[in-house]
């Protein structure tokens, strides 16, 4: 049975479980509290019950017991990281160190497993945007080379800069918070440039990752000509929250469909577990089970496989949930 939480409480503390006390327990005769507890036992403090109960809809997801207290738990405290935040989010396994995909493999190994794909080396980000920018912060977090490109400014002055807006947009994540970037020392394996001028680039690339806005003939223009200058191994994916997957690639050459697929990232990419795949209809099987092991052991994401309906998984439950919300709402003649 899965449970959200397991708390270990002292045997002579106080009765936290509301109850529970014939509930199960550990060797120790410590009751165990299992799934999410709705207060929880903390040190006095100022604005508190007054019974050591602090109640609120702030829930620690962590909980752990303090010896000596008479049970009281507290949230354990995050060591600071490079960048100075505590938000617990770590750095994938494989770009704590240079060592990473060692550190990976043997860990697999030791659970029967092997790492059976190439790390990402380089990549290129097509669109700088909020969630572009937070997807190169997250790749340049794991050890990968990343060009992050976008248009050339449209009133773009004589002499300046072509790359304004993937550079603009770089800065700006460096300011952002929550901070996309493990640390911002990662900026420096983002390489910013522009559709006009450095398509070439991506000969140089293991995984193309498609940002531009959300328009279909948007999408199948810029495809077009990444087609043209990819290497025939690369992976080639769109973030797209929506739009049909096979309808991006439409006309494109057989050996480009079968790398292509939608790659589903959350924004923002660095905090949110989850990556959706969704194969096309010409996607090479081994290409997504690639990308799968890719985003797990590389990129620390939890994999889920979508069909190629509108919206797939999180954004179809999304709609349903919301649309659902605004009728009830209408039912019960709420504005």
């Amino acid at each position: 049975q899965q449970t959200h939480a397991v708390v270990a409480v002292g045997a002579e503390g106080p009765d936290t479980t509301r109850g529970n006390q014939d509930g199960p327990r550990g060797a120790n005769g410590e009751v165990l509290l299992l799934g999410r507890l709705p207060r929880y036992r903390q040190p006095e403090h100022p604005g508190s019950r007054g019974d050591g109960l602090h109640v609120g809809t702030q829930r620690p997801s962590i909980l752990q017991a303090r010896k000596g207290e008479r049970g009281a738990l507290r949230e354990p405290r995050l060591p600071p990281r490079a960048n100075g935040d505590r938000t617990g989010i770590r750095r994938p396994l494989g770009a704590r160190s240079k060592h990473g995909v060692a550190r990976i493999s043997a860990r697999l190994e030791r659970k029967g497993e092997t790492m059976s794909v190439k790390k990402v080396e380089t990549a290129a980000v097509l669109g700088s945007g909020v969630m572009g920018s937070g997807i190169a912060a997250l790749l340049a977090g794991a050890g990968v080379r990343t060009y992050l490109l976008d248009i050339v400014p449209a009133d773009l002055p004589k002499g300046g800069d072509r790359n304004a807006i993937a550079n603009g947009n770089l800065k700006a994540a460096l300011k952002a918070r929550p901070a996309p970037f493990y640390s911002a020392d990662d900026a420096k394996r983002i390489i910013p440039g522009n559709f006009e001028d450095d398509l070439d680039k991506l000969a140089e690339c293991d995984w193309v990752i498609e940002v531009v806005v959300e328009n279909l003939k948007i999408k199948q223009s810029l495809m077009a000509k990444v087609s043209k200058h990819v290497n025939d191994t690369a992976i080639v994916s769109t973030n797209t929250s929506g739009i049909n997957v096979d309808a991006i690639v439409e006309g494109l050459p057989d050996g480009f469909r079968s790398r292509w697929l939608g790659t589903h990232f959350f924004n923002p990419a660095r905090y949110m577990k989850l990556l959706e795949l969704i194969p096309g209809v010409d996607t090479d099987p081994a290409v997504t089970q690639r990308v799968a092991e890719l985003g797990r052991n590389q990129l620390g994401k939890g994999i889920v496989f979508a069909k190629n309906t509108p919206n797939f998984i999180a954004n179809r439950i999304g709609a349903y949930g919301m649309m659902y919300t605004v009728n009830c709402m209408i039912e019960d003649g709420l504005s």
